[in-house]
């Protein structure tokens, strides 16, 4: 009878032991295929690195970054004669642009601007922004990564979809910047058909790319941006 007891213990052991095991085995499994997606996280990331926000025009008042985000439904394109009043979306003034002909425009905003493509001496206003034709009196524009309002009847505005723009546009690629490309044909809402050009800047300087070549190019991913723009009416 005793034997029986010392043999049934015996086994208990087995069996915990063998449990015990199991348990570790899972965790080794479960950490290692958590590092396996850890991995090719990283993998990801460095096969496609987010663009930054890309400096375009500064003055001893301002900094006016290119968004690196596609918001909205698209871009809209503003002139004004006197001046332009950017609202909050509870229609408490954010700032404001003075147009002084001459003299240029006065910036009454924060220093750093965030927008889609700013360039005061050239007249050039774009913001990322909904579809004009959805809302009445407002239109909804993106500056600094946020919604604000405009008074459609203080603007001139011309809006085109993400798919015009980017058809319109040069760009630089992130994994090719001896390169600048045109879009040839839009393929899908992130990739489209383009070429190699040469360009000239919106100084007047020559942008020759290196390669004569035509690829896809997937120009954004989850509306983050691949690519730089280099437009200039």
């Amino acid at each position: 009878m005793k034997s029986k007891k010392i043999i049934s213990v015996i086994i208990l052991t087995m069996i915990f032991s063998c449990k015990e095991n199991n348990e570790e085995v899972s965790a080794v499994k479960l950490k290692t295929d958590s590092i396996k997606s850890i991995n090719t996280e990283v993998k990801e990331n460095q096969k496609n690195p987010v663009i930054k926000d890309k400096l375009l025009y500064s003055n001893n008042n301002i900094e006016v970054y290119q968004e690196n985000t596609t918001r909205g439904d698209g871009v809209i394109e503003l002139s004004f004669e006197s001046e332009l009043k950017i609202y909050n979306l509870d229609k408490t003034l954010f700032g404001t642009i003075l147009n002084q002909d001459d003299l240029g425009y006065d910036f009454k905003l924060p220093r750093k601007i965030v927008a889609r493509y700013i360039v005061p001496d050239f007249e050039q206003f774009e913001f990322d922004a909904e579809n004009p034709d959805k809302t009445g009196e407002f239109i909804t524009i993106f500056i600094n990564k946020e919604p604000k309002s405009i008074k459609k009847v203080d603007v001139d505005y011309g809006f085109i979809s993400w798919n015009e723009y980017i058809m319109k546009s040069n760009f630089k690629y992130f994994d090719d910047n001896s390169n600048i490309f045109k879009v040839l044909k839009i393929i899908d809402a992130n990739t489209v058909l383009a070429k190699t050009i040469n360009i000239e800047d919106c100084g007047g300087e020559k942008i020759t790319s290196k390669d004569k070549i035509e690829k896809e190019i997937k120009w954004r991913n989850n509306k983050i941006m691949n690519v730089e723009f280099y437009n200039c009416d």
